[in-house]
């Protein structure tokens, strides 16, 4: 009995580390850090981070969202949890199995509203984030409070 039990207990453990290690591995682009987010006037942000591309195909029409979640004490915001600010194209693709190096993009933020947030990049493919289209995320460090001048973060979470 102890024999067909080790019996069964060895493939049970194997499927179940392999599905573990395939849920660690479900990313098939991820934003490379260190990671930074800063801004000299608080209209027009800069943000330096690399792409890995896990897959063997090809990932084209690459863009760069910067979002913030938090309190708003704006009126039009008041019931908003999160807001996205601007998106970049970044005019790159990355090849299978390749990365692109930490560079630097440019991002209008538009209208900051009042508030308390976190700063949020967003890596997707497309101009429009949709579930589908959304590669990887990482967030910011610090909460900050809005409106500012001036804006200088590191990478909070990978």
């Amino acid at each position: 009995m102890k024999r067909v039990f080790g019996l069964l207990i060895l493939p049970i453990l194997v499927m179940i580390s392999l599905n573990t290690h395939a849920q660690f591995e479900w990313a098939r682009v991820t934003i490379d850090c260190p990671c930074t987010l800063e801004s000299d006037d608080g209209e027009t942000a800069r943000i330096s981070f690399g792409v890995t591309n896990h897959e063997v195909l090809q990932t084209d029409n690459l863009y760069a969202t910067i979002a913030i979640t938090g309190y708003f004490e704006d009126e039009e915001f008041k019931d908003e949890k999160s807001a996205f600010l601007g998106t970049a194209a970044m005019h790159r693709s990355v090849a299978g199995e390749d990365s692109i190096p930490i560079d630097t993009y440019e991002v209008e933020l538009g209208q900051l509203p009042a508030g308390r947030v976190f700063f949020e990049l967003l890596v997707h493919e497309g101009p429009v984030i949709t579930p589908d289209s959304l590669l990887d995320f990482v967030w910011f460090e610090g909460e900050t409070q809005l409106p500012v001048t001036s804006i200088n973060t590191a990478i909070l979470h990978v």
